[in-house]
């Protein structure tokens, strides 16, 4: 356990499942305290118990069930979590979507829209409305961006797209709170086996570990990521360790952006 990050206050988006659900088990192991949110309420409060089986005690976990495409959503779970704990050190804005593969000449301008209401407008106002907290605490605020927004993909422009403005946002957020002590960065995952492939094409479980498989050659490590991969580098984010990096993208990607191939689902 790091002793330095006990008792801090972190809030993470889109805790229910995938890296949002295991930085919060992570952090919950070194004793930081934590506001979660999502949209599934029974599978939020899994998560709390899950915290609390870890070692958090039950006062030091709070559930926020929230849609943050709704703009006051994004204002109530920061108001929220002031009012339980009386600060702010962490914000870790996972919660994201990604898209069925369309070509660019097929794209409709609602899945445009949706897309970046969640993967930009939302962390967006989670800024706007957490910089007042981090500011007395000199806290940071980490955004899960994508190699994405690098390196794009085919098929999933409003998903690349919005993912290389995320980057940007973090960029200027950190050049502007910066002075003030707050660090704003990104880390920007490869392929990594979660529940995302289920929820975005509507897969088996089956269909998502084969697509998995595939995956794997794309990656020179033999492999894709596990969340454990994403939520350590993170937790090192929002370490002491990290105190002078801001404005950065971490890619934790096995390697697979200095390869060639691509394959994505049809």
């Amino acid at each position: 356990m790091r002793t330095d990050l006990r008792g801090k206050v972190a809030l993470i988006t889109g805790a229910t499942s995938g890296i949002g659900k295991e930085t919060a088990l992570e952090f919950a192991k070194h004793g930081i305290h934590l506001a979660i949110t999502g949209r599934r309420e029974a599978l939020l409060n899994t998560v709390a118990e899950e915290c609390i089986q870890i070692g958090l005690h039950e006062n030091q976990v709070l559930s926020i069930p929230a849609d943050l495409t709704v703009d006051s959503h994004c204002k109530k779970i920061v108001d929220d979590t002031i009012a339980k704990f009386g600060k702010l050190d962490f914000v870790i804005a996972n919660a994201g979507k990604g898209m069925s593969r369309t070509p660019i000449k097929d794209l409709d301008s609602k899945t445009w829209d949706d897309v970046f209401n969640l993967n930009l407008r939302s962390i967006f106002l989670l800024i706007k409305y957490s910089v007042p907290e981090l500011l007395k605490t000199r806290g940071c605020l980490v955004a899960t961006s994508s190699i994405a927004g690098i390196r794009p993909l085919p098929g999933v422009a409003a998903y690349n797209c919005s993912k290389a403005a995320l980057d940007q946002l973090i960029r200027t957020a950190a050049l502007e709170y910066g002075p003030q002590g707050v660090r704003f960065n990104c880390i920007n995952p490869t392929t990594t086996d979660t529940e995302i492939f289920e929820n975005t094409f509507g897969w088996t479980r089956e269909q998502s570990r084969e697509y998995m498989e595939v995956q794997r050659g794309n990656h020179p490590m033999g492999r894709v990521a596990q969340v454990q991969d994403i939520s350590k580098p993170i937790l090192f984010l929002c370490s002491g360790d990290a105190s002078f990096i801001t404005g950065q993208s971490l890619v934790v990607d096995g390697g697979r952006m200095t390869s060639v191939p691509i394959t994505l689902p049809k």
